[in-house]
């Protein structure tokens, strides 16, 4: 499951009784179980100063179960993020470096999961060079090179466009017609243009060319991959505020965005980064996904037209 279906998931949590402990912890910052535990005691003190210790023993229960050194040593992520309610707890892995700290309110501190949301990577990659091709699962910078058995030759075809005709086929196969994650294809721009013609694949991306000089292994290819799309979401989210521009849906006054977060109007917020400690920004972001709105955390230089925040609304 994403991490943007596991949030709309646990915001069910917003029901639970309260208050919500927000953990969020960098594994290069506790190395371990003995770390967790001395960060457990300072949130401890914290909590019972502002409410009382017989409260704490019932988010104490649920956090002495938790194997912080098992879960570190299997992760393949930066971090965690952990939200405790009196009723339950919840996990979600970090993609992106965060600093450990802890937030204790009425509501979950989510602007961490929302930065995932905005700069996760989750694609099927086609690596074409030199005749040959390689495939992998990408997660964010982490990649899974895909066996290929019985993958065809260039030797054994006439030309480029069979060739390809006959990666494609393989393609398809190998991912058992299940195309809802993207697959991207990188190459030179004639490789990725001749493949697109060719390919039946209905969630292709075949418009990202490699320059191999300047990206020679996998773990460079990604990294230019990742930022190509994530320019690719910032087009396509000015494109979607230029639109509802010109409609005027778009909300630029936080009192009108928050009506309309309230009665379930916003389909997208777009939240500038340098706001993304205002607890009033934070919770508008809790009740747009609430409603099943999109929310995203957009660096400062990225925001349409400089704003701290932006709402396209659905009505």
């Amino acid at each position: 499951m994403n991490i943007d279906m596991q949030l709309k998931n646990t915001l069910t949590l917003e029901a639970e009784q309260g208050p919500f402990i927000s953990l969020l912890i960098s594994f290069n910052e506790i190395p371990d179980n003995l770390a967790f535990d001395k960060l457990l005691n300072k949130v401890k003190a914290r909590f019972i100063e502002k409410y009382n210790e017989n409260f704490w023993n019932k988010y104490s229960k649920k956090l002495k179960r938790f194997n912080y050194s098992r879960e570190k040593n299997v992760s393949n992520n930066m971090g965690i993020a952990i939200y405790v309610s009196c009723d339950s707890m919840h996990i979600f892995s970090l993609n992106h470096q965060t600093k450990t700290s802890a937030v204790i309110a009425s509501t979950m501190y989510i602007m961490p999961l929302i930065k995932d949301i905005t700069d996760e990577y989750y694609y099927n990659l086609l690596v074409i060079k030199n005749n040959d091709f390689k495939m992998y699962n990408v997660n964010n910078q982490s990649q899974t090179l895909l066996k290929v058995p019985n993958a065809p030759a260039f030797a054994f075809t006439n030309n480029q466009k069979d060739f390809f005709k006959l990666i494609d086929e393989c393609v398809i196969e190998k991912l058992n017609h299940d195309d809802t994650l993207p697959l991207v294809v990188v190459g030179n721009e004639d490789d990725c243009k001749l493949y697109a013609e060719q390919s039946k694949y209905s969630n292709l991306v075949s418009d990202i060319y490699v320059n191999y000089q300047n990206n020679p292994d996998i773990d460079s290819i990604t990294k230019y991959v990742n930022e190509k799309l994530y320019q690719k979401f910032i087009n396509n989210l000015k494109f979607n505020y230029n639109k509802a521009k010109n409609k005027s849906k778009v909300l630029t006054d936080i009192e009108e965005i928050t009506s309309a977060a309230i009665s379930g109007y916003i389909d997208t917020l777009m939240i500038n980064e340098s706001e993304k400690s205002d607890k009033q920004v934070n919770n508008l972001a809790i009740t747009t996904i609430g409603f099943g709105g999109d929310v995203y955390l957009i660096d400062e230089n990225d925001m349409p037209n400089n704003k701290k925040i932006i709402a396209i609304s659905r009505i």
